[in-house]
Order: structure tokens, then C-alpha cells, then sequence
């Protein structure tokens, strides 16, 4: 599940048509396994083409590529005023490096990763012009994509290219690799190009389609802009997309909860705001509990929709809306239940008093707010770094505790794999 307001993005970006886009690898490189891992019984189509694009870097072709960061980055961020996340950000695929830099200026901590030394060497010259303001921000390094293995995971992704610029058959593990480095509820951007079609060799062509088939076992599309701005001559050959991470099912502390220990779901109306896909909001649904999913995205609300008449779950069960949880006209007789997952750690700190003041407006006396609190504080000194946002059981408390009493809590609960020790959930009753 999502949070109503951050969103998790992919968004598909072009890599010039004098350049093909290079392959990397996201991570520092004390911290990152770099020896390559084709699939067995694979030829390894992306370190066949490497040859050239290490020849490309050094070539005069690579003068002519661009030298500012995409168009249609500058776009979002400074026209469209998209938030970046805080925390660490990978540019996979970094080629000269700015877009790398243009990021770091804004603020990012930023790597920028890519499988050919000279387009390294290149962006390291870049880094150097920029002066010493940039260096403790900004971090580039030789690393191949497809075998990165990060301690640490990334708030924010992005790539300009990449998909394009891997083989076909490597697609699928492109797509479990920004799975395994992006943070619960991080973002990935993906500039895609080229559009058009064209020859069988890198940049491959490719569609919006068929990044989305890849993605979305992991994430859930938000936004995608087919006008995105673009630079001259390549009009209609580049899209960008926002999605959401995911994890593609009902988390499985709330499916504990109700369907083995038997927690008695009241009859009314529930809330579960940042809904994504919608996956719980549908599971807590029945004839005697009217579920609203809400979330700040239209695309995910669309998304949600069709997944629920997909599954062919009648509209009068669970409705999704698009919503600001912070502002939307509560319905008569209030909410009798809300759960709320990877929502409250996705505000920032300041505006968690605003959270709990919130959902005591809109739970009735009685009622209850079921939360699953994630991701529980292990590293303090990362306390500031986020979404999501690390948090603690007391963190609840500060801001539940005027309108709430908690009634049961289980910090042994069920939780995917890798979120073990990091998931407690949780019931309070509205006083």
C-alpha cells in the first residue's frame, strides 16, 4: 500500500539517438557486488554491446551528446514542481553525469552509475568543474545494473534510457533489480526512448506498454506524460511515467489479524487512505462494510478500479476515490474503521500531529484505526532520511493518544520477507 501522497515513480526517459544509453550499476562501491550474473543458458546480450559503447565514449559522437541534463527532468521539477524525496537517489545508466548533477544541485544525495569507465571518467570531470559545493553530494562510480547489490536501498531512481539501451531478454531483471534497491514507498523515474522503431541493436525501441508489463509486479503507474518536453527533433519519441512501489497483495499482518486471530470487523463505513492498488481496501470489504480506498493520484485510483472489477467486486463493497486525506468532506455518521499502512511514514515528522488529529475527526466515538507501523526505527542516525520516514511505537503515541486508546498490539506479527522485525500492527479505539 501507498501512501496518499508520495509517489513512487517510473518514468521513462530517452537516451539521445546519437548515443546509446550505457547500462549501470546504482550503489557506492564499498557497498555494491559488481561481478556480472547473466541467466544461465543466456548469452549475455548487454556486455556483447558494451564494447560499444565504450567506444562511443570516446569517440567524437559522444561531444555531440547532450550537454545539460533531460529536458523533460527540468520539466517535471521545475515546471510541473514535483517534490523530491529526501534520502539517497541512484541515476542508473548516468552516462556524462548531469542529470546526476542537475539532481545534486537540487539537493539529492546522489550516485550515478554507469558500466563504462570512459562515460565515468567523463562525469568525473563534470563533478570536478562543479566545485567543491557538489562533491559531498554526488558520488559516481562503475558498476554494471543488472548485478548491483546495494546494503542500503534508494528513496529515488532514475534512469534516461537504460530500458532501452539493455537487450530484451535482460528486461525482466531490469525490472526485479529497481525492485530490490528502491526503499518501500521510493520512487522511480524513467525517461523512455526511443519511441520510434527502429533497428535491432541498442538504443532498442520501445513503448509505454511494455515498460509497464515489466513494472507493474512492483510498482503501480501514477502519472505518465506523453508530451513531456523534449528536445528538439525528437517530438513524440520520448514518454515519461510515475509509479509507485508495490507489493502486490494484502500485507500479510492485516490478513492475520482478521482472518486468523478473528479480529471482529465493525459494520459501517472503513477508509484506507494511500491505497494504491487497492489490494486491502478490497479484503476488508463485505455486505456489512463499505470500504472507500482514497488516494491523492488519479492513475492509481483508475488503476484500483479496474483491479476491483477485474476481480469482480461489486462497487457497492469498495469504491476508490481520488482524495486529499488532510482535506475531503467526511460523510455523515463518520468512518467505523480506517487502516493506515506505509502512509504515516511517508509524511514528513512535521506533519504527523496533523495525522492524528485528522483520523480523530473522521472515526466515529467507538470506532477503530488498525495501523501497521512501518518501518520501525532500527538506525536512529537515518531518523531524518526519508519517506518513508523512520518511526517508533511512541511516535504513535505522541500524536493518537488525545483521541485514541490502544487496545492490541503485536510486535510478532506477519510480514513479508523482507520486512521482518520492521512491521508491528496495531488497533486503537476511538475515545
Amino acid at each position: 500500500m501507498m501512501a496518499i501522497s508520495l509517489e513512487s515513480i517510473g518514468l521513462s526517459v530517452s537516451s539521445q539517438p546519437t548515443a546509446p544509453s550505457s547500462t549501470a550499476n546504482t550503489s557506492f562501491t564499498t557497498t555494491v557486488d559488481s561481478s556480472p550474473s547473466p541467466i544461465s543458458g543466456e548469452r549475455d546480450e548487454n556486455n556483447t554491446h558494451k564494447t560499444d559503447w565504450d567506444m562511443f565514449w570516446v569517440s567524437e559522437n559522444a561531444e555531440k551528446h547532450p550537454s545539460g541534463p533531460s529536458v523533460a527532468l527540468c520539466e517535471l521539477l521545475e515546471d510541473h514542481r514535483w517534490l523530491l524525496p529526501k534520502g539517497r537517489c541512484l541515476v542508473a545508466g548516468c552516462g556524462n553525469g548531469h542529470d546526476a548533477v542537475y539532481l545534486a544541485r537540487r539537493g539529492v544525495n546522489c550516485v550515478g552509475i554507469d558500466f563504462c569507465e570512459a562515460a565515468i571518467e567523463k562525469a568525473q570531470k563534470l563533478l570536478e568543474q562543479e566545485g567543491a559545493a557538489s562533491l559531498g553530494k554526488l558520488t559516481f562510480a562503475v558498476h554494471d545494473f543488472l548485478s548491483f547489490r546495494p546494503l542500503l536501498r534508494f528513496t529515488l531512481a532514475y534512469e534516461h534510457g537504460l530500458f532501452s539501451a539493455i537487450h530484451p531478454s535482460q528486461r525482466q531483471r531490469w525490472a526485479e533489480t529497481y525492485a530490490r534497491i528502491i526503499m518501500p514507498q521510493g520512487t522511480l523515474i524513467v525517461l523512455l526512448y526511443p519511441l520510434i522503431h527502429r533497428g535491432g541493436s541498442p538504443p532498442y525501441s520501445v513503448t509505454m506498454e511494455e515498460c509497464e508489463h515489466y513494472l507493474k509486479r512492483f510498482f503501480v503507474l501514477v502519472r505518465v506524460d506523453p508530451n513531456c518536453r523534449c528536445i528538439e527533433g525528437q517530438e513524440g519519441n520520448e514518454i515519461m511515467s510515475i509509479t509507485k512501489w508495490d507489493k502486490g497483495d494484502v500485507s500479510p499482518a492485516l490478513r492475520e489479524l482478521i482472518s486468523e486471530k478473528k479480529w471482529q470487523l465493525p459494520a459501517g463505513k472503513g477508509l484506507v487512505p494511500g491505497c494504491g492498488r487497492g489490494y486491502d481496501a478490497m479484503f476488508l470489504a463485505s455486505p456489512t462494510l463499505h470500504m472507500t480506498g482514497a488516494d491523492i493520484s488519479p492513475i492509481a485510483v483508475e488503476t484500483a478500479n479496474k483491479l476491483r472489477d477485474d476481480k469482480q467486486i461489486p462497487a457497492s463493497l469498495v469504491e476508490f476515490k481520488e482524495l486529499d486525506f488532510f482535506n475531503f468532506s467526511v460523510p455523515e455518521g463518520k468512518y467505523q474503521v480506517a487502516y493506515d499502512y506505509t502512509f504515516f511514514c511517508a509524511l514528513h515528522p512535521s506533519m504527523r500531529a496533523s495525522w492524528g488529529k485528522r483520523y480523530g475527526e473522521i472515526i466515529s466515538p467507538g470506532g477503530h484505526l488498525i495501523a501497521l507501523m512501518f518501518p520501525l526505527d532500527k538506525t536512529p542516525e537515518e531518523r531524518a532520511l526519508g519517506p518513508p520516514f523512520l518511526l517508533s511505537e511512541d511516535d504513535y503515541h505522541k500524536v493518537l493518544d488525545d483521541n485514541f486508546e490502544l487496545i492490541h498490539i503485536d510486535p510478532k506479527c506477519k510480514t513479508h520477507s523482507d520486512r521482518a522485525g520492521l512491521e508491528v500492527i496495531t488497533v486503537w479505539r476511538r475515545k
